[in-house]
């Protein structure tokens, strides 16, 4: 007998993030990471006054996630963003907000952060990474674009040296 499913795409459904993003996720792994050294080293780029910024943990998580999972340019990791609910867990980005626009990455990167702040925050959540094992060793590809990795033959451990080539010149493509 030829049975034709009927599409639910208005479905109203009583979940949370948390609830559908798999355990065994990349992301999950990622949020165990420390990320509050971020504000620490980015609080002297802003104004006590003015209206309230984009969180500065979420825009390094954006451009992480751009990295991490090869996705090509800013524009097209906030479009996956957009749909992506283990992503959106990750940024802590509720279905009922917006995801960060375009020209708020851009600006923050290009007028606020200079290029050793990015370099030196990048460099610290990869050597967490390493060091917790979350990615595993052969995962890191990526991070080759942007430093050297080493591995010490006596201790078996990585370390990381930042490449000439510099990450905040390739992050916004």
């Amino acid at each position: 007998m030829l049975t034709k499913k009927n599409t639910i795409q208005n479905e109203l459904i009583f979940s949370t993030l948390d609830d559908l993003v798999p355990q065994s996720h990349l992301v999950r792994k990622l949020d165990k990471i420390d990320y509050s050294f971020i504000y620490d080293e980015v609080s002297h780029y802003y104004s006590e006054d003015g209206r309230p910024s984009i969180d500065p943990v979420i825009l390094f998580k954006i451009i992480l996630i751009k990295n991490i999972f090869g996705i090509k340019s800013i524009r097209q990791a906030l479009k996956e963003i957009e749909v992506n609910l283990a992503y959106r867990w990750f940024l802590n980005i509720p279905l009922s907000k917006k995801v960060p626009s375009y020209s708020v990455i851009s600006n923050n990167f290009n007028n606020r952060f200079n290029k050793d702040i990015l370099k030196k925050i990048f460099k610290v959540i990869i050597t967490k990474a390493i060091n917790k094992q979350i990615i595993p060793e052969k995962d890191l590809k990526f991070i080759n674009i942007y430093y050297k990795l080493r591995k010490n033959k006596v201790t078996n451990k990585l370390s990381i040296e930042t490449d000439e080539e510099s990450l905040y010149d390739q992050t916004l493509v």
